[in-house]
């Protein structure tokens, strides 16, 4: 799994950052933004004060959902920070249990860590590309305008 998914990076990064997905993006959370359910007004109001640690106060209200810049710069920068050298990896199941000797201070749960072999770090470094994956298709049925048409156009 760890191999398909730096390969899938590796596919990301020789695109680069794709126009057309932060459009989609885009034009979701807006209409997400403007169909958005009521809220009980505590619930919202606890949410939106913790939204304040992310969003100047002038975007509170539309922080989580409204997408107002295309940044490609920042796309290129999370990608060239997912490589091998920086993962980690996280692998829970009872057969393993056995080889946990470490017990965590707060819980109580035991776990074992350990270095990632540089044999394979070098070699997801050079995975390649996998001729299955790809970027999802366009979706052409997602509304962006949601003006009404005029009556007489579709005289009931």
């Amino acid at each position: 799994v760890i191999h398909v998914v730096f390969q899938y990076l590796t596919m990301l990064k020789s695109l680069g950052p794709q126009q057309w997905i932060f459009k989609e993006r885009q034009d979701l959370k807006a209409m997400k933004f403007k169909f958005k359910d009521k809220e009980e007004p505590q619930s919202y109001v606890s949410g939106l004060a913790g939204d304040l640690h992310d969003y100047p106060v002038l975007d509170v209200l539309t922080g989580g959902y409204l997408l107002s810049s295309w940044r490609p710069d920042l796309i290129t920068e999370v990608l060239d920070q997912l490589t091998p050298q920086r993962m980690r990896v996280f692998v829970s199941a009872q057969k393993y249990a056995e080889k946990c000797k470490e017990k965590e201070k707060w819980y109580g749960a035991y776990y074992k860590s350990e270095k990632i072999p540089e044999k394979m770090i070098g070699s997801l470094s050079n995975c390649g590309f996998h001729e299955n994956l790809r970027l999802p298709d366009k979706n052409n049925f997602i509304p962006s305008d949601f003006s009404q048409a005029p009556s007489d156009v579709y005289p009931g």
